[in-house]
């Protein structure tokens, strides 16, 4: 029987397991939230502590998103309302694998006119209610102003074509230029409603300002028929210049080009008094390759202070088979990355002087393509800190009832349920990023594996983990591993098995301590089991099983000898006894997904 003391107790240990797993958020958690500002070519907190913060691709006010919903049969018609309550769920499922920044990409074709004023649509309120979300959350945010994924509007002012290649107007186009100025300058000041009329701003969690997502500029002079408005101001620029239409030619005016619309946005913003950071975004076209060095040229001698690069393991093996569905979690992927370090023309340019003492780096997107493993996050976030990354954010984290349609040969697919080991990699990663050094060389004790004095992954066994004196997280099973773990840790975070864990499900552990002199209270979630069942990159029907009903058997060896241990179940707030132990350090029992307490007296 339970006790009235019992009840309290437990109920104040429900609370801090909803806390704990961020199903509860702190409404100060805006608190937490700290002004950041580049010194040096280093991104830094108002505290003094350089930054490093770890997330995803977050597309809540991009009609791209529902687009791929809607391929799955889902929102037709469109209903912000349940939009919102998907949102709420994916938030929950993010900060539950550890992030603490997104991006999100802002296409014109969605929030503006055909003069750059912001019109009312969902995807402006989407765009609020996700700002007010990430303020209340604690979660920064780096907004990529300009983008083309986007159908809302034809007559947006970045014009009715659709492909990547227009990008380059946006930038040389008197009238593009116009537009996006006026289009900037009413987002920044944009009074807020879902969070108290907060300007842009004004709103703390904003803390980058990424110009355009991958501004495309060609290598070569275009058609008239192609690039009909790009073409005609680039020959005026010739006859005033006085310049042959060459290369060269050509070559110095995307130079010229870019440098200036670096430094126009960023005295705009300056202008509008905006705290976020201005950013550059410099990146592959696919895999190692690049539309030439103008653009690294221009932005080493613009103003700006901080660029963006991705980086895509698999994709140039994708788009050689011409995105034919295909599973590349077999393909070593560590020798990729070390010459992507190595070689200049891929990404050695990042620490060259003219970006390492002037600009900070962050990695506006990463993934491995069509890739379910658990080292090949770890990896990447090593990479990515030899690198000087002070951010990082995954394209794209799938978002909650649209990932039990992708299936395992999808592209981009990590979500907490669906893609649980990929999911466990990506927490390990997290931790590898924020507690590894800028700028040590990257290298790997060998080509499929690493071993560190706080990290271990490997292509070979398709394992990672990262453990200190108080946490442990891991992806496969540990078994065969040879981990020095240095203390019994108070947070251990997982799939598969572990010396504390042994689970035999197929979803996501979570197991953390809450100790006082007498006795140990631990919180338990366990993510529901997931299975593929398709390998069709998306559908209608479901390609992933998430099964909540079916029991699983859970063996917890826990520190110290215990003289009894309980286990309650909590559900919707209330804590049923399920079992009573008696004396040990090991509990073995059936167990279905869910919230339990641990209730051990020592």
């Amino acid at each position: 029987m339970i006790t009235s003391i019992q009840t309290r107790k437990i109920r104040h240990w429900i609370l801090v397991l909803f806390l704990t797993l961020g199903a509860t958020v702190s409404l100060t958690a805006e608190t937490q939230l700290q002004g950041i500002h580049v010194e040096d070519g280093t991104l830094y907190f108002e505290d003094g502590s350089e930054v490093a913060l770890w997330g995803v691709n977050f597309q809540t006010a991009m009609s791209y998103e529902l687009m791929r919903f809607q391929k799955a049969g889902h929102f037709k018609p469109f209903d912000l309302e349940a939009w919102q309550e998907m949102l709420d769920r994916s938030f929950d499922e993010i900060q539950l694998v550890g992030c603490d920044v997104i991006r999100i990409h802002l296409s014109p074709k969605d929030l503006a006119d055909s003069q750059g004023n912001l019109v009312e649509t969902p995807w402006l309120k989407m765009l609020d209610y996700t700002m007010a979300e990430c303020r209340k959350r604690g979660i920064y945010v780096n907004l990529a102003l300009l983008n083309h994924l986007g159908f809302h509007f034809d007559d947006s002012f970045i014009g009715t074509r659709h492909g990547k290649e227009s990008k380059w107007e946006w930038i040389t186009v008197p009238e593009h230029l116009k537009a996006s100025d006026n289009y900037i300058r009413q987002l920044v000041n944009r009074k807020n409603p879902e969070d108290g009329n907060i300007r842009y701003k004004d709103n703390p969690a904003w803390v980058v300002a990424e110009f355009i997502n991958e501004p495309m500029f060609p290598r070569e002079k275009p058609s008239r028929k192609d690039s009909p408005l790009g073409v005609k101001v680039y020959e005026e620029w010739l006859k005033e210049n006085s310049k042959p239409d060459t290369g060269d030619s050509f070559s110095e005016y995307k130079y010229l080009s870019i440098k200036s619309y670096i430094n126009r946005i960023a005295e705009l913003l300056e202008e509008e008094e905006v705290p976020a950071i201005p950013c550059w975004n410099l990146f592959w076209v696919r895999g190692p390759q690049h539309e030439g060095w103008e653009s690294y040229d221009a932005a080493a001698d613009s103003k700006i202070e901080l660029i963006s690069f991705s980086t895509y393991p698999g994709q140039s093996e994708i788009q050689r088979a011409n995105r034919k569905p295909m599973d590349l979690s077999g393909m070593n992927f560590l020798p990729y990355l070390q010459r992507a370090y190595d070689q200049r023309d891929w990404q050695g340019w990042i620490r060259e002087d003219r970006f390492k003492g002037k600009c900070a780096s962050i990695v506006y997107e990463y993934e491995a393509w069509a890739n379910q493993s658990a080292y090949i996050y770890p990896a990447m976030a090593k990479y990515f800190r030899a690198q000087g990354a002070q951010m990082a954010t995954m394209w794209t984290y799938t978002f909650n009832g649209l990932a039990e349609h992708l299936g395992r040969f999808a592209n981009h697919n990590l979500n907490a349920q669906t893609t649980p080991k990929k999911s466990a990699g990506f927490m390990v990663a997290g931790e590898i990023f924020r507690n590894t050094p800028r700028y040590l060389s990257y290298w790997t004790t060998s080509r499929k594996s690493d071993d560190g004095t706080a990290h271990a992954f490997s292509f070979a066994t398709d394992y990672a983990a990262y453990f200190d004196s108080k946490q442990l997280v891991y992806s496969g099973n540990m078994d065969t591993q040879v981990v020095d773990i240095p203390n019994i840790p108070e947070r251990i975070v997982g799939y598969g098995s572990s010396p504390f864990v042994d689970y035999e499900g197929s979803g996501i552990t979570y197991l953390e301590r809450k100790a006082s002199a007498s006795e140990e209270i631990w919180t338990l979630t366990i993510l529901p089991n997931a299975r593929f069942v398709s390998d069709l990159p998306i559908g209608k029907n479901k390609s992933v099983e998430l099964d909540i009903k079916s029991p699983n058997q859970i063996r917890l060896n826990l520190p110290g000898e215990a003289t009894e241990t309980r286990i309650y179940s909590v559900l919707n707030g209330d804590a049923a006894l399920l079992q009573v132990f008696s004396g040990g350090s090991d509990v073995t029992l059936n167990i279905t997904p869910g919230d339990y307490l641990i209730e051990r007296k020592l």
